[in-house]
């Protein structure tokens, strides 16, 4: 049986039988952007050969573009509970870093000012 491990920059197949391992090619960085849509849309992509395609995008549906210029398709759709749920997720986490900070800025309001990025230095920001 083949078992696939993945773990912080670190991909490989094991088959367990022979304990021979693989790692895995992959498209590193090769995905720019990705976004939820919140409504159903129409996306007027122009590919690699200078063509115009239009996607039809449902509310959910989580568009994938692409940073490189070797794919066919420089955006795709995708419609998965999983992919969501986890951007979803991740979503979640972002805006509670960043209710955390701003409570944090307003408990500390004697230390931060509006020229200050956080409560250590002054930066000009």
């Amino acid at each position: 049986m083949k078992k696939m491990f993945i773990s912080n920059g670190s991909n490989m197949v094991v088959d367990t039988e022979t304990n021979e391992i693989t790692t895995l090619d992959s498209c590193r960085e090769a995905i720019s952007r990705i976004y939820m849509l919140e409504e159903n849309i129409d996306i007027i992509v122009k590919n690699n050969n200078g063509e115009y395609k239009t996607l039809k995008g449902s509310t959910g549906d989580l568009l994938i573009i692409f940073y490189e210029n070797y794919f066919d398709n420089p955006a795709i759709l995708i419609n998965s509970k999983e992919w969501r749920d986890n951007i979803e997720g991740y979503n979640r986490k972002i805006q509670k870093d960043k209710e955390e900070w701003a409570a944090k800025k307003a408990g500390n309001s004697g230390l931060v000012s509006e020229n200050t990025c956080c409560d250590c230095v002054n930066c000009g920001i």
